[in-house]
């Protein structure tokens, strides 16, 4: 148990001294690179900016080509949300319609096919109605002689029964005289 414990000690000391060894290269990568860009100066900037347009282009490749592929990939996947969305949408709307219409005819309300029915009947019906008015305003050509044979015959007839009235009146009173 004593050599395990020795072992655990002496593996913590090394990982502790292999991480401060990584810092301290780092540390003196930095110092390094310092030191050079101090001394390249301008050189050694513009060889970074050149390397770094070079890179940039490359990477810009790759993402437009990563791009339009996650595009093509979610405009499928879009599309088929859709048509599943539209059926969905088309079967909820075709349930809603046939319920409504259940309860718009238990209450006694013409259906759509009912009223454009009766539409046209009206409309066939204001048709006949026009044409009957049409023909009804139309004045009937009558000629003037027979207008006044009529209205004489029509005051020959008035004398004629005023006659036969007071005739019949004279008639009554002798009657009565002589059955007294």
């Amino acid at each position: 148990m004593v050599k395990k414990l020795k072992k655990k000690a002496a593996q913590k000391q090394s990982s502790s001294s292999s991480i401060g060894d990584a810092t301290q290269q780092i540390w003196l990568a930095g110092l390094g690179a310092f030191s050079r860009a101090q001394e390249e100066g301008a050189k050694a900037f513009e060889t970074l900016v050149a390397e770094g347009r070079k890179l940039e282009g490359k990477t810009r490749e790759a993402a437009s080509a990563g791009v339009s592929a996650l595009r093509s990939n979610v405009k499928g996947q879009v599309g088929e949300v859709k048509g599943k969305a539209e059926g969905a949408w088309d079967k909820l709307e075709g349930v809603f319609e046939s319920r409504v219409g259940k309860a718009m005819s238990s209450l006694g309300v013409p259906t759509r096919d009912e009223i454009q029915g009766l539409s046209k009947q009206v409309d066939a019906l204001r048709k006949e109605i026009e044409a009957l008015n049409k023909a009804q305003s139309k004045p009937a050509p009558k000629p003037k002689a027979v207008k006044k044979t009529a209205s004489k015959a029509t005051s020959t007839k008035s004398a004629a029964s005023k006659k036969t009235t007071a005739k019949k009146k004279t008639t009554r009173k002798t009657t009565k005289k002589t059955s007294s």
